[in-house]
């Protein structure tokens, strides 16, 4: 298998004719999404079912097909970025990166002068495309050109793409996991430790990046070792694997200092280093402090289904966040047996992390980092073009569902 076997990257192979493609590619897809942003009020009602909408948001000075690119999550990244984590609730569950490293400096320099949420689209989006360039790269290292162009397509199209291109932290965390799965293909073990470390700072399931890239350097050692030193003891092996291996092994753990430094912070802040988690249940969508194991969610899931009126929009989310959370899993059971082990340990870590706290909801967005399921997918249908055609089109179409009721403040995941 191809995704699993071909690893191998002798450099970053890129054409300025690719480049360009991308680049068109990411505009057009970019640009259809504005355009059916701005159509919303022809299909919905504009109900915002957040806080902010009418502070944050409408007093932007932008209409409102743009700043509702900033709905939901965005208003707290702002909210984040001029006022710090003090002064308001809940917003500590979100991670620093993007609004108090990336957003805030912004603010600090320019005060009530800079546009916060013009800023932030634009930091989001040039992550996205960013996100869609390495991604391409690192499709090209294991498929044909062609299934690398599917990939990019299904990536672009996938259902809740859109977060791609929203004031959200989903582009800047994508560019930087596949960056780091690259600069570990290229050996460049301390620029993929200091990119895991950005993405622990951003979100945290990207913490599940440094058991993933310890993986990948232990499976890289064995590959090229004598047959004989295989054959020894596990212990004989992992020492002999330290021994030559520790400063990657250091790069590596270094990405354990962007979640760290935020836990440290909490604790002096706010007395508390797990804070980040202990609000999440306060934010509602049946979150809970406690440890929910998977069946229990699926459970909920199922009965949530049987009650809900079918011809509402929060049983078609709910509809959503069940296909997400249980073929989600199915889809990343299966690719252990397909995808390297590496991927598919990050992608397990980041999907079953959040069902923990007894709820689907959001997963429909979470899978979207889950990037083994892509490969799946490009596997499976690489030598059928009328499937691909099948699948991008009704992504497609679901899609621009999902952006009009998202635009409109329907919360979606």
């Amino acid at each position: 298998m191809q995704a699993k076997h071909n690893h191998s990257l002798k450099r970053i192979d890129l054409s300025k004719a690719e480049v360009i493609r991308l680049i068109g590619i990411f505009s057009v897809w970019r640009t259809l999404l504005f355009l059916i942003g701005a159509a919303a009020d022809k299909f919905l009602e504009y109900r915002p079912s957040f806080p902010y909408s009418e502070t944050i948001l409408a007093q932007s000075d932008l209409p409102r097909w743009l700043y509702s690119w900033a709905n939901f999550d965005g208003v707290h990244y702002i909210t984040i970025a001029e006022k710090g984590y003090f002064g308001t609730g809940l917003i500590q569950a979100f991670f620093p990166f993007f609004p108090a490293i990336l957003l805030r400096p912004f603010y600090l320099l320019g005060g009530a002068s800079i546009n916060l949420v013009l800023v932030g689209l634009i930091l989001t989006n040039l992550a996205a495309l960013l996100g869609v360039i390495l991604w391409f790269i690192f499709l090209k290292s294991c498929f044909k050109v062609t299934s690398a162009y599917f990939g990019v397509l299904l990536l672009l199209l996938f259902p809740t793409s859109l977060f791609f291109g929203a004031y959200y932290t989903e582009s800047i965390f994508f560019a930087v996991i596949i960056g780091a799965f690259l600069c570990a293909k290229q050996k460049w073990w301390l620029l993929a430790g200091l990119l895991t470390l950005i993405a622990t700072a951003t979100r945290v399931v990207g913490v599940f990046l440094v058991p993933a890239l310890l993986v990948e350097l232990w499976m890289q050692w064995r590959s090229a070792q004598s047959t004989q030193l295989l054959l020894s003891p596990l212990p004989s092996q992992m020492k002999s694997w330290f021994t030559s291996n520790w400063r990657e092994v250091f790069y590596i753990s270094l990405g354990s200092l962007g979640i760290l430094g935020y836990m440290i912070y909490l604790a002096k802040m706010f007395g508390d280093p797990l804070y980040f988690l202990h609000v999440q249940s306060e934010f509602g969508a049946g979150r809970t402090e406690g440890f929910v194991i998977y069946p229990q969610v699926l459970w909920r899931s199922i009965r949530i289904l049987l009650t809900l009126d079918p011809l509402t929009l929060r049983y078609y989310t709910v509809v959503l966040e069940f296909i997400a959370g249980s073929f989600g899993l199915l889809g990343l059971m299966f690719a252990v047996l397909k995808i390297r082990l590496s991927y598919v340990i990050f992608a397990l870590g980041a999907f079953l992390m959040p069902t923990f706290t007894g709820t689907f909801s959001s997963m429909p967005r979470y899978i979207l980092i889950c990037f083994p399921l892509y490969l799946l997918l490009i596997m499976y249908t690489e030598n059928r073009p009328r499937l691909r055609s099948i699948v991008l089109v009704l992504c497609g179409l679901t899609a621009a569902v999902n952006t009009v009721i998202f635009i409109q403040g329907y919360w979606l995941s």
